[in-house]
């Protein structure tokens, strides 16, 4: 079992398991940071990372790969862009990753929570 004060919850503090999992964190005294940028909507949030447009372009990507990555287009793509950039921060800072999500037929996890599974693999 990892020990308590050697853990650290970040997260975007998304409707569902992210907000869920940011609020048993602070129930159990787990250091926690949630990953933001301006126009970010949160349900839950914890000792913000507020990132500027240059640190959140460091998670770019072409949404062109991701799409096919993931076999699917998203119906915002404007929107979605920015949660999949900010994914790079939030896989990167960790050293583990745990993911909540449906997994569809073609095997790849749902939305952008699919796009954290691809970066966990990519980063080992």
């Amino acid at each position: 079992m990892t020990r308590q004060d050697k853990m650290r919850l970040t997260h975007g503090g998304h409707k569902g398991a992210e907000a869920e999992f940011g609020r048993v964190a602070a129930q159990w005294d787990v250091p926690e940071t949630t990953i933001s940028y301006d126009g970010h909507e949160m349900e839950f949030s914890m000792n913000v990372d507020n990132l500027s447009d240059d640190q959140l372009e460091k998670g770019h990507v072409s949404m062109d790969f991701v799409f096919q990555t993931l076999g699917r287009r998203f119906a915002h793509a404007q929107k979605i862009r920015r949660v999949i950039y900010s994914m790079f921060h939030v896989v990167t800072r960790g050293d583990e990753l745990y993911v909540v999500g449906w997994i569809q037929p073609d095997d790849h996890v749902k939305g952008g929570t699919g796009w954290g599974v691809v970066l966990a693999k990519f980063f080992n």
